[in-house]
């Protein structure tokens, strides 16, 4: 009788990993081509689309992005830098807080997310929500390693698995 009892709480803890774990693909390795797993490389300056209408582009590098005033210093080996990025929502619904979905990926596959937390880098913009056709642009930063290639990745969280990634110049 127990058994039976385990095994539907067996079943419901795979499919809580599953569904937990289903969007992190994260793309590939910095300075790679698109893999088959659905990466898409994309230039700076050209829009990357996901199919719900959701749109990013990487408008600008910011090189100096150490935050003068920051409580901790940079962690040898690592530097900050930025990216301005311009969002627009396509979609039908609204979209909430765009800017979390970019990260940084290095050329081993080490994808790094917005520094806002450890206070050595600039603060990034915050965007809570663009509604339906509404377009906004920030500034992410980001405490990343100072030598090999890095691309920006956007992961949209819309649950389709596409990863798109612009090479940093």
């Amino acid at each position: 009788m127990r058994l039976r009892a385990l095994v539907p709480l067996a079943a419901l803890g795979v499919f809580i990993l599953t569904a937990d774990t289903c969007n992190l693909s994260g793309g590939a390795p910095a300075g790679s081509t698109s893999t088959p797993g659905g990466t898409i490389t994309v230039a700076s300056g050209q829009r990357m689309k996901d199919t719900n209408g959701e749109s990013v582009t990487v408008t600008a590098t910011i090189t100096k992005a150490l935050d003068p005033s920051g409580f901790e210093t940079v962690t040898p080996g690592q530097k900050c830098v930025g990216v301005t990025v311009a969002v627009v929502n396509g979609a039908s619904s609204e979209w909430i807080f765009p800017l979390s979905e970019i990260s940084i990926v290095d050329a081993n596959g080490q994808k790094y997310t917005s520094d806002n937390g450890l206070v050595t880098c600039l603060s990034s913009s915050t965007i809570d929500t663009l509604v339906a056709g509404g377009h906004a642009s920030g500034n992410v930063y980001f405490e990343v390693p100072s030598a090999g290639a890095l691309d920006v990745n956007w992961t949209p969280s819309d649950l389709s698995g596409q990863v798109f990634q612009t090479p940093l110049g």
